[in-house]
């Protein structure tokens, strides 16, 4: 599988929830997409989730990188390049909402084309780059 995407039920870690973590009973699908990675080892993954489980619930962050860093490949090398980043849909996007996510992704290191994986930068002001003639999607409606 080249991208695995996944993004488990967020309640738990939520701040508009009862911030349970990992004591809520939805949260095993967060740890069970992290079991999935390690067992079926997808060429790259990402985990959206919200950012309670950075800020509220960050001991849940860390067993989620280090679970997935000690994935190892058939030379006993560790197989992941894994990292995390809080975005913003307003600032990365031009969306008129203010919704911060956190993304975990992982590449398979071995088989990285490139030296590192390359966050979204910020969109300048007046740029929706949702909707720039670049990345327009077009259809023909005859």
């Amino acid at each position: 599988m080249d991208l695995f995407v996944a993004g488990p039920p967020c309640q738990p870690f939520s701040a508009q929830g009862q911030r349970a973590g990992a004591d809520d009973a939805r949260a095993s699908l967060l740890f069970q997409v992290v079991l999935w990675i390690c067992r079926k080892k997808p060429l790259t993954f990402c985990i959206e989730q919200v950012r309670g489980l950075q800020s509220q619930h960050p001991e849940t962050l860390v067993y989620v990188l280090q679970t997935l860093a000690k994935v190892k490949d058939s030379a006993g090398q560790a197989l992941y390049t894994v990292q995390y980043r809080l975005l913003n849909a307003r600032v990365h996007s031009s969306l008129p909402q203010h919704r911060e996510r956190l993304f975990i992704v992982g590449a398979q290191r071995a088989k990285m084309k490139r030296s590192s994986f390359q966050w979204p930068q910020e969109a300048s002001s007046g740029q929706n780059m949702l909707l720039s003639p670049s990345r327009s999607m077009a259809c023909d409606l005859r």
